[in-house]
């Protein structure tokens, strides 16, 4: 059987690695995107897009309860440890943009408005046990207790924009701007 501790006093890297510690993880990432175009005429045309985002996590971090980590304690029914984390997170975004540019003669004009909308989804969940009576039995269902308060997190967020510009010129020389846009947001 290995040492627990070197002679130095300090953990055995290999006697740690017998033991049933680990740390999880697990991602998934779905992604949509669709573009629309639309040539209206030669001088007027409609761009969209649309995107779907849909992303889970998972970690499961877990110390053996013959870790040298709980050598100094003394009672068997807190050593060994689990935390459990999960994140969900789902959005979507669609912007819209209407375009005209036009010459004539010596004028130039360039007319834009669009709008943007979007939504956030997050939720989350985080818990932590202790009391493992081994190694190989590290689910929730065989720990002791449940070591601190599971805790959850759920928040929405929405935006919704609306946006123009104008752009003259004369002979290329003498140039006219004007912009404007307005923003909602659930986050103001």
């Amino acid at each position: 059987k290995l040492k627990q501790t070197l002679a130095t006093g300090i953990p055995n890297p290999l006697y740690e690695a017998t033991l049933g510690n680990f740390s999880r993880g697990e991602s998934t990432n779905l992604t949509n995107n669709l573009s629309f175009y639309w040539f209206i005429s030669d001088h007027l045309q409609l761009q969209s897009q649309f995107s779907v985002t849909k992303s889970d996590t998972e970690d499961n971090n877990f110390t053996d309860p013959l870790s040298t980590k709980y050598s100094s304690q003394d009672n068997p029914f807190t050593r060994g440890d689990l935390s459990v984390s999960s994140t969900d997170n789902f959005s979507w975004n669609v912007n819209a943009f209407l375009a005209y540019n036009n010459s004539i003669g010596k004028n130039y004009l360039n007319l834009s408005l669009g709008i943007n909308a979007q939504e956030n989804q997050t939720s989350s969940l985080s818990s932590q046990y202790r009391g493992f009576p081994s190694g190989a039995l590290h689910s929730p269902n065989y720990a002791q207790e449940i070591y601190q308060k599971p805790s959850t997190n759920e928040g929405s967020s929405r935006l919704f924009s609306a946006f123009g510009t104008i752009n003259y010129s004369y002979q290329n020389i003498y140039l006219f701007d004007l912009t404007g846009r307005i923003d909602g947001s659930s986050k103001f």
